[in-house]
């Protein structure tokens, strides 16, 4: 058994089961693929892949389980040379973040700043992503970390650091009617066309949540992914919006007006989400640690730990 069947395997199960293209992934062949994976089968003596036909779809049960390790192994492999690296580069390298838009233009931005200053030659990479799409691309070793408005479930296997909390806003044009009430109630904003951000994970679903558990009725206009959009089309007088306050900024969105609506919405969770087995350098622990003075690289650490160590951890 080698290390590099197990980046095969891997490539396989990530490219979703189509050997071309995971042959191509990793700049070999198929027909080198195909050959491990069967070395790697006789070796343990099972069938990993459950074919259709001779089409590859899926894993069997056995296969589920060796995968599953074969990622851990993988994934501890690139930690060890993210190790070594940063011992020879100790304030240098690439520093891959996940996020959504708002929270890139506003929440992250002292913090980035502030990793910028102590690290000049660190290049941060900031991706844009719903939740759901953050944890799949900290999963798949495109990025460091996650900063988003979720937990990421259990079966996934990472750690959730749970940060803090942003308001939810009514956005509105200004000169909308509403602005003119003591006191702004959900039956008084369902009266409005409403425009929503729309997220299997988002606040777009906690809001309408909200709505229901008041028994009032809600339907879109627009769903929209993105809350810049949103407000464009807010200020063009299509609908009124709640959105996180992360996205709301007064001097960029003068066209606009805001409702704090934290007496009648829940706040925007703010997490920041880590895979367990990818080490963290030391300007990733700094990151978090402006971001929260709270999460100390021990507290991180030990959150970390009980996440490895839980009986619900993939592999457990």
């Amino acid at each position: 058994m080698t290390l590099t069947q197990l980046k095969y395997l891997v490539a396989i199960v990530e490219q979703g089961f189509n050997i071309t293209h995971a042959a191509a992934a990793l700049y070999t062949s198929q027909p080198g693929i195909s050959r491990q994976i069967r070395l790697l089968e006789e070796e343990l003596g099972i069938s990993m892949l459950a074919r259709n036909g001779g089409r590859i779809v899926g894993l069997t049960e056995e296969g589920k389980r060796v995968a599953m390790s074969a990622k851990r192994i993988v994934n501890e492999m690139s930690s060890l040379k993210l190790m070594g690296e940063e011992f020879l580069q100790q304030e240098s390298g690439r520093f891959g973040i996940v996020t959504l838009h708002s929270f890139a233009l506003s929440t992250l931005l002292p913090a980035v700043v502030g990793v910028r200053e102590r690290y000049p030659d660190v290049t941060i990479d900031i991706q844009h992503g719903s939740a759901s799409q953050s944890f799949e691309l900290l999963r798949a070793g495109g990025v460091d970390l996650a900063v988003t408005i979720d937990e990421a479930p259990a079966t996934y296997g990472l750690v959730s650091l749970l940060v803090g909390s942003i308001p939810r806003v009514l956005i509105l044009p200004r000169d909308h009617p509403l602005l003119g009430r003591a006191s702004i109630e959900l039956k008084d904003i369902a009266a409005y066309p409403l425009i929503f951000h729309r997220s299997l994970v988002s606040s777009g679903w906690s809001v309408m949540r909200a709505f229901k558990a008041q028994g009032i009725e809600v339907k879109p206009v627009v769903e929209v992914m993105d809350s810049s959009i949103i407000k464009v089309y807010v200020e063009h007088g299509a609908g009124i919006a709640i959105i996180s306050g992360a996205a709301y900024d007064p001097q960029r969105d003068r066209g606009l007006c805001s409702v704090d609506l934290s007496h009648i919405v829940a706040p925007t969770p703010l997490t920041i989400v880590l895979d367990p087995l990818r080490y963290l350098r030391g300007y990733a622990y700094d990151f978090i640690g402006m971001l929260a003075p709270e999460w100390t690289r021990k507290k991180v650490d030990n959150a970390i730990k009980d996440v490895v160590s839980s009986p619900v951890y993939p592999g457990h």
